[in-house]
């Protein structure tokens, strides 16, 4: 009766019950996502960040379309250093907020930590970042030999480089024969010959605008570099429609794309500069923080390779272009209320207008939100197959860089075969053992003995009772 009347109870407010814990299932759900999503914002500290950037506006310069190497060093223009100034400024505004000051007004060495590819137009971005990020301060010393002031009251910042040579960080895509393979077989392939095809009308249509004969959508990039400082600079009228100009602008998207592309560079191009990246994350979180902002001065090649490594190109087609004139890419290494770690990445494509700011967070594949977990992040570079100097030597299938030759004779010591180690050790062994006899019986002869024919029968130990030897002073 009771079990029957209980059912009865149960059936009739079952309804009820359903609406009422429904409701509050929904409000729960709603609280954890505003939960979640104030802890992802308002919850997190910034402790480190990471920024690389394309250098500013240059003069002319052309690439083999193989081999990716540039005919002569460009420098930067006056107008890309105010590019890379304001883009030094912008960063201090974006990370100095009225309540918090991640930067200090004065350079200190533990703050920011500066490196550059070798070139005079990445060289003087940096010095003009710097200056925006570090603006001019008074800076006097008075003490009992005089009063002395900084020039001009800059605020003096070293920037690293090496070698172009030597510099796989920032320009993995050099000097990598396999790569070099990739683009060649790429313009084999029938993707690109239908492109050829399809555009052949366009390109003549080019040659008579531009005055270049025989333009070859393998050489694409150059023209469409031309055609564009051209009209940034306007030093030579060409008559081109601005439709016209977003078919280039769209053609040398998709040809720079499909060669940085991540099944085409995968982690030769850019696995070293983000395995230094998360190094650096990882020394961050054990008290070992090189500097709060690492910035690397850099190329747009440098930039797309990254995003290729990350797979962010991938699900995010604004990614797949060209990067303008003092490109920012960030990488911010977070820390939660619980202690735990995060990364974000954002990017900001040029500075060309200051009304439309276009910095923007990404996803990163494999993190299902925009501040990642620095485990999984840790977690999808491990996939990596180059994160290091010996692993790019050996996927590019390079021997002649000096790391190189060093990481050659490196991996053939790892992969030397037990039965291989055990003869070395074995024919080692003999020779030490050769020698020792030897030199015990040269010892022997020469200065533990009287004569030339005796032979003591109990070996040394006789010589040692025998007492002063005949004819000895």
């Amino acid at each position: 009766m009771g079990s029957a009347r209980s059912f009865r109870y149960f059936t009739s407010t079952a309804p009820l019950l359903t609406a009422f814990w429904s409701r509050w299932f929904c409000l729960f759900a709603a609280a954890i996502t505003l939960l979640s999503t104030t802890a992802l914002t308002s919850g997190l500290e910034l402790q480190q960040v990471v920024i690389i950037s394309r250098h500013g506006s240059r003069g002319f310069l052309t690439k083999d379309h193989t081999t990716l190497q540039e005919t002569a060093d460009s420098p930067l223009t006056i107008r890309g250093m105010d590019q890379m100034y304001r883009a030094g400024q912008y960063v201090r505004q974006l990370y100095n907020s009225t309540t918090t000051s991640f930067l200090s007004e004065g350079y200190n060495g533990s703050e920011v930590y500066v490196r550059s590819s070798d070139y005079q137009r990445t060289l003087i971005s940096a010095q003009s970042f710097l200056l925006g990020l570090y603006p001019p301060r008074e800076q006097t010393l008075t003490n009992y030999a005089g009063v002395f002031k900084a020039p001009y009251d800059i605020q003096q910042v070293p920037i690293h480089t090496v070698p172009v040579r030597e510099d796989q960080l920032l320009r993995g895509w050099l000097r990598c024969p396999t790569i070099q393979n990739r683009i060649s077989e790429f313009y084999k392939s029938e993707t690109f010959k239908k492109k050829e095809r399809d555009n052949a009308d366009f390109l003549k249509t080019l040659e008579s605008i531009t005055g270049m004969s025989d333009i070859d959508l393998k050489d694409f990039y150059n023209v469409y570099d031309f055609i564009h400082l051209h009209r940034v600079y306007g030093k030579m009228y060409l008559n081109l429609t601005e439709e016209q100009w977003n078919k280039v602008v769209d053609l040398a998207d998709w040809l720079e794309y499909h060669k940085y592309k991540k099944e085409m560079v995968e982690s030769m191009g850019a696995g070293l500069l983000v395995n230094d990246i998360a190094q650096n994350f990882i020394n961050t979180t054990k008290n070992r923080r090189k500097a709060k902002l690492l910035y690397y001065s850099a190329h747009y090649p440098t930039i797309v390779s990254l995003f290729s490594v990350l797979g962010v190109n991938q699900i995010n087609k604004t990614l797949q272009t060209i990067p303008y004139y003092a490109s920012l890419v960030f990488i911010e290494l977070l820390k939660g209320d619980n202690q735990d770690y995060y990364v974000r990445f954002a990017f900001r494509n040029g500075l060309e207008s200051d009304t439309k700011d276009s910095f923007q967070y990404y996803a990163i594949p494999g993190c299902d939100r925009k501040a990642c977990p620095l485990k999984t992040f840790n977690k999808l570079l491990g996939s990596l197959e180059v994160r290091n100097i010996e692993a790019w030597c050996q996927m590019c299938n390079n021997n002649d860089l000096d790391a190189c030759e060093v990481g050659y004779v490196y991996k053939r010591k790892l992969a030397m075969t037990a039965v291989g180690g055990f003869f070395v050790r074995v024919f080692v062994t003999t020779i030490a053992t050769i020698l020792m006899v030897g030199c015990w019986f040269f010892c022997l002869k020469k200065r533990c003995l009287p004569g030339d024919n005796y032979r003591p029968r109990r070996g040394l130990p006789d010589l040692e009772h025998r007492g002063p030897l005949a004819g000895s002073i």
